[in-house]
């Protein structure tokens, strides 16, 4: 094994019984990092290389193997089941089309010519930028937040946006005190709500904004996306919150891979100040378990019907199959009131994970300011509901609370509009 391992920046593997290709490759990446051949790492790590940052299959037609294609191919499978989050990279010659689309169909991230020397280090350093920074962002817990709602209907979107919004005005807030203060559109100082939620669109709906660019645009464009672009491109309210939902026909996102969709999660937290993750009803487990490794709070969203109880044990199981550990998880109740039937105390002891969270049932404020297509924060600015999501918020994320009236706080968060009084 190299001696330069631990210090290399970035650790590829490759999957390759090949010197010469891979002389070449150390070459063409310098000092991008450290190519090792599964030789280098054993057959146990070969299986699954959790500690390597790209990995790279060998999809070189050979005349001497004629099965070498569908052997590469069925590698790329098994890797991808066993290591969805890492890129894969498959070595072809663009003169033979059987490489390429063999490659394409075993699912690859993404197909590379090595004679290009200049295109494979351009693939790779696009590939790898997004997922390191997600994986660096997800160990320092600093700006992502999953809601993972039990089951749809039980108020996952409408909490999403509340408290989407509410962080949107307090990184603003954060920007503005910063010294020189930063510019209105600074994306450290922006927040992302990812909508993925079921029904679709579901966010963009409360916050009246347009589908005007969505989940799977966003990932054909994903070596494109920078401040500029999203802030162009995304739809987003007047403080600032930018929203990126699934697409209408949700067919189009069975062209979209898994690991495709974490790169653009990832490429998201790169960008932006937090990336707020609206997954109720999220049907997906798969993806809804690697959300939730990656996230840096990960809040489980029921209520205290019987419904969702029971989809909550059911989730719960589900996640931890996934190997998801059940300490990382947050559990909130939402509409939460005792009359309902079980308490918070009853639902902590029956599932065995504390109830880090209520939020109050407040239906008829929140479904009448919905109504007139307008959120609590400007309908019943001292609802109970909102003062609840402050705490939530300063129990979550370490962001500055405002110390003005609360006409003051709305004023900065809903510039030209007025204070309307409500009741409670």
């Amino acid at each position: 094994m190299p001696d330069n391992l631990q210090s290399a920046p970035y650790r590829f593997l490759l999957y390759a019984d090949n010197d010469a290709l891979q002389a070449h490759l150390n070459t063409v990446i310098g000092d991008l990092g450290v190519i090792l051949s599964t030789r280098d790492v054993g057959a146990r790590l070969a299986e699954k290389p959790g500690n390597m940052d790209a990995l790279l299959l060998d999809f070189m037609p050979d005349p001497k193997q004629p099965d070498k294609l569908r052997n590469s191919a069925e590698q790329a499978r098994k890797l991808a089941l066993a290591q969805p989050d890492l890129p894969r990279i498959a070595l072809g010659s663009q003169a033979h089309p059987d490489s390429v689309i063999t490659a394409l169909r075993a699912g690859v991230s993404e197909f590379a010519d090595p004679s290009c020397a200049d295109e494979l280090r351009h693939i790779l350093e696009q590939l790898l930028c997004p997922h390191l920074t997600a994986r660096q962002a997800a160990k320092s817990g600093a700006n992502s937040i999953l809601l993972l709602g039990v089951r749809p209907g039980v108020g996952t979107s409408t909490l999403a946006v509340h408290m989407a919004t509410a962080l949107q005005a307090r990184l603003a807030r954060k920007g503005q005190g910063s010294d020189p203060p930063q510019h209105e559109t600074d994306m450290e100082h922006r927040v992302c709500l990812l909508d993925l939620g079921t029904p679709v669109g579901d966010c963009l709906l409360h916050l009246g904004l347009p589908d005007t660019f969505d989940f799977t645009e966003a990932v054909r464009n994903l070596r494109r996306l920078d401040d500029t672009l999203l802030d162009a491109a995304l739809p987003r309210t007047t403080s600032g919150l930018s929203v990126l939902s699934l697409p209408r026909d949700l067919e189009r996102m069975r062209r979209i891979s898994q690991e495709e969709s974490l790169l653009l999660y990832a490429c998201l937290q790169q960008h932006y100040g937090c990336v707020l993750i609206d997954a109720g009803g999220l049907v997906n487990p798969d993806f809804a378990s690697a959300l939730a490794r990656s996230a840096a709070t990960t809040w489980l969203v029921t209520d205290q019907s019987i419904g969702a109880l029971v989809s909550l044990a059911d989730r719960l199981d589900e996640l931890e199959h996934l190997h998801v550990p059940r300490h990382t998880l947050r559990l909130l109740v939402n509409r939460y009131d005792e009359r309902y039937g079980m308490e918070a105390t009853q639902i902590a002891e029956k599932f065995g994970l504390p109830v880090y969270a209520t939020m109050p049932d407040r239906t008829l404020a929140l479904m009448s300011g919905a109504s007139q297509g307008k959120l609590l924060f400007e309908t019943a600015e001292r609802d109970p509901y909102l003062r609840s999501m402050d705490s939530l918020i300063d129990q979550t994320i370490d962001l500055p609370r405002s110390d003005a009236p609360r006409s003051s706080w709305l004023s900065t968060l809903l510039p030209g509009t007025r204070r309307t009084s409500s009741r409670p």
